[in-house]
Order: C-alpha cells, then sequence, then structure tokens
C-alpha cells in the first residue's frame, strides 16, 4: 500500500498527521494480517465521506473529543492475550478459547458491522450538533 502524505486526514477542516499516522499503521498491519485486501483499500480511499457537508467551527476541546470518538469507533472481537491460571487443565482451556474464538466472530460478524455502522452515524450525528451548538453561540 502506498503511503500518501499525512495532510489526506483532517477533521473539522484541521489536518491530524498523528491520527492520520497511526490510521495509517492500523492499515497496513490489517493488510499484513490479511483482514484487508488491497483492492479494499483503494475502494476505500477512493470514496469521500466528510462529517458535515460543511466547515466545521467547534472549541478546540470538542474538535479532540470528536477526534478521540473517530479513533474509537472501530469494535473487534479480540483474543490477543488468551491465558488462564489452572496448572492442569489450564492449556486445554486456553486450546479450547483459541479454537473457538474464530467460530465466534464468524458468527458475530454482521452485528459487529451494525455496531460499526451504529457507531459511525452516531459520530456524523455528534459532530452536526456540536457545530451546530457552536455556531449559534
Amino acid at each position: 500500500m502506498e503511503t500518501k502524505a499525512h495532510s489526506w486526514l483532517e477533521i473539522g477542516g484541521k489536518a491530524d498527521p498523528k491520527l492520520a499516522q497511526k490510521l495509517s499503521e492500523s492499515v497496513r498491519e490489517k493488510i499484513q494480517r490479511g483482514e484487508f485486501l488491497d483492492k479494499d483499500v483503494r475502494y476505500v480511499s477512493d470514496l469521500s465521506r466528510p462529517l458535515i457537508s460543511e466547515t466545521l467551527n467547534v472549541s478546540d476541546q470538542r474538535l479532540q473529543k470528536l477526534r478521540t470518538l473517530c479513533q474509537l469507533w472501530d469494535v473487534d472481537i479480540k483474543g490477543t492475550n488468551i491465558t488462564s491460571h489452572r496448572k492442569y487443565v489450564g492449556p486445554i482451556i486456553v486450546a479450547f478459547k483459541r479454537a473457538l474464538l474464530p467460530i465466534v466472530k464468524v458468527l458475530l460478524k454482521d452485528t459487529i458491522n451494525q455496531q460499526r455502522d451504529f457507531n459511525a452515524a452516531s459520530i456524523s450525528l455528534l459532530t452536526d450538533l456540536a457545530n451546530e451548538i457552536d455556531r449559534k453561540r
């Protein structure tokens, strides 16, 4: 994946190179794990989905909160550190949980996608509301 200059990401009309770098690294990691394909990245990079259709005029404090929401909207089931404190049956429990995790991910895929859509829509609505409140002040 080609890495563009970090001015490609703007929130409220302001560039956020730190967030852009974090997002680029996350995408690279997901490509390496096979979660994203190059064609998926190209498709998404061609999309233009601004949070609002006008200029964002919010306080720096609100802007920081919106940036945090934009970083946290993506949810996933993670089983990164599956352990057990039981001495003898622990390895069996861990093996069972590791074998079960991919099945659970498949079963909950649609639910996770719905949650992501809801989170994205909520952030968009909150951005509109924050913009409207600050514009009226």
